[in-house]
């Protein structure tokens, strides 16, 4: 019996992010011989990305806030993973853009989600 493979999608979408896959999947193997902050910022700034797609495909406010927390952790880590923020707030605007449109969700996601951000940060780095 061969095991099952699920069928392999070959939207342009898909294949954009499997080409950046493949182009960037050098870093976590070249940094993970040194004894940077690089290597270990790669966690949850992935986390916060596989979280990031959940949220497009189901619309949960929840998952928009763990990735914001992800993003905290990772900004713990190395500042510049604040740069993540950036992609969050762009995709949540897009979602918010193509559906109802309704202000009292954007303002919810932003208010928990920086607040997800910033206790992640401060509770992980106290002296920044």
């Amino acid at each position: 019996m061969s095991p099952t493979v699920p069928p392999i999608s070959t939207s342009a979408m898909s294949t954009f992010f499997a080409a950046a896959l493949i182009a960037f999947g050098f870093l976590p193997a070249f940094y993970g011989k040194f004894a940077l902050n690089d290597a270990v910022t790669l966690a949850p700034v992935a986390v916060a990305l596989a979280l990031m797609a959940l949220a497009w495909e189901r619309e949960r406010t929840w998952q928009w806030v763990a990735a914001a927390a992800a993003i905290g952790v990772a900004t713990a880590v190395k500042y510049t993973a604040g740069a993540m923020l950036l992609p969050l707030a762009l995709a949540f605007l897009f979602q918010w853009w193509a559906g109802e449109r309704r202000v009292l969700d954007l303002v919810k996601v932003a208010v928990l989600g920086g607040i997800a951000f910033g206790a992640a940060f401060l509770i992980l780095n106290p002296y920044a």
